[in-house]
């Protein structure tokens, strides 16, 4: 994979957007959640900003990897949370440090977050696509590709696009994988706190299959111009990645990551549960318009989007032509599906339910007219 064909597997997003802006069309194409962190952001950074804006430890502050250590429980602060320029690094670093050990094939279920074979390559890992169905994964045909010499699994859960969750099915699967086989598995928790109608466990089995977690202040707060992420991990694949991080973002602002440490304490469970109610009302609100206007979609059970099946509608459209199409016919501009796929992309086009509830209903309401 050559720069350009780098830079043109994340260009849809780029392009989606400019078409929704040059065409007045509401923007559905990225995820820009909707600002509800914004306020309590700002004052928590008008505060911390006092602590000046020199270096800060390239590990991350203590006082940020202490409130990602409670979030992510089992991890220790000291040794085992890394602060990162985002989850994208966080991710990065992770395939870095598990390359070592584990070889160079790395496996992530298709529909996939766009950048995952990007840094595959960057990094000179074989990317293996596996098929992500309906039900969610087939758990046999990974166990062929542990035969077949896989022994990374990149896991995104919730996923991007689809909103699958990993069951407590779907870990046992896995835990029992791992007592015959051994393999890392690298997870993208992104989305974790937003799951809606699903049974996933709070934790992960991190104590009975070699594990990762890649997390995200960005997404979770609202925030995609926060570049703060983390990642957390054993000592041993830490001191790795940790090598690799001084060379990359290095270290984030600290004011910052002051003030996200305020945030994630700030996070009590029913703060939580009312962002998921809220999130769940503009996914249904969203999926009833979709279904109206004669596209199929599977209801996700987490994360920020909708994937759509137009087929049934324009059968003979690309996934961008359809999504320009909507763009001029309705004012809604979604995301074409090609940067989720390796091969031939399917008729879907995804659509996000994180912007603002005003937006949505505006959406909505421009979809009665296709």
């Amino acid at each position: 994979m050559d720069d350009m064909t780098l830079i043109g597997r994340v260009a849809p997003f780029r392009d989606a957007s400019a078409y929704a802006a040059s065409s007045g069309a509401l923007n559905l194409s990225q995820g820009l959640p909707e600002p509800l962190f914004d306020n309590a952001m700002n004052a928590a950074l008008a505060h911390q900003v006092r602590s000046g804006w020199q270096y800060a430890d390239p590990r991350g502050e203590m006082i940020l990897r202490e409130s990602i250590a409670a979030h992510s429980a089992g991890y220790a602060p000291d040794s085992e949370v890394l602060v990162t320029s985002g989850c994208t690094e966080a991710l990065y670093l992770a395939l870095y440090a598990a390359s070592s050990q584990y070889g160079s094939k790395v496996a992530f279920f298709e529909p996939f977050y766009p950048y995952y074979p990007g840094m595959a390559t960057l990094l000179g890992l074989e990317s293996v696509a596996l098929p992500l169905a309906a039900g969610g994964p087939d758990w046999a045909m990974f166990e062929q590709q542990l035969r077949a010499g896989v022994r990374i699994l990149l896991l995104n859960t919730p996923h991007n696009p689809t909103g699958w969750c990993m069951s407590a099915d779907d870990w046992q699967h896995l835990v029992a994988l791992a007592k015959n086989h051994d393999f890392m598995v690298i997870v993208d928790e992104a989305y974790r706190h937003y799951q809606y109608d699903t049974d996933a466990p709070t934790q992960y089995p991190h104590q009975q299959i070699p594990m990762m977690v890649a997390g995200s202040a960005s997404k979770l707060l609202s925030m995609t111009g926060v570049r703060i992420g983390w990642l957390c991990a054993q000592a041993t694949f830490m001191a790795r990645a940790y090598a690799h991080h001084l060379y990359l973002s290095y270290c984030q602002p600290t004011p910052i990551q002051a003030a996200v440490a305020v945030l994630l304490d700030e996070l009590t469970i029913g703060r939580l549960e009312s962002l998921r109610e809220h999130y769940k009302h503009k996914r249904d609100r969203l999926a009833g318009a979709l279904m109206a206007a004669g596209l199929d979609i599977q209801l996700p059970a987490g994360g920020h989007y909708l994937m759509a099946d137009y087929s049934r509608r324009a059968p003979s459209l690309s996934p961008v032509e359809f999504s320009q199409h909507l763009a001029v016919r309705c004012g809604v501009m979604p995301l074409p599906a090609t940067p989720f796929y390796l091969g031939q992309c399917p008729t879907y086009v995804r659509f996000s339910f994180s912007v603002a509830k005003p937006i949505v209903d505006q959406a909505c309401a421009r979809l009665e007219d296709f």
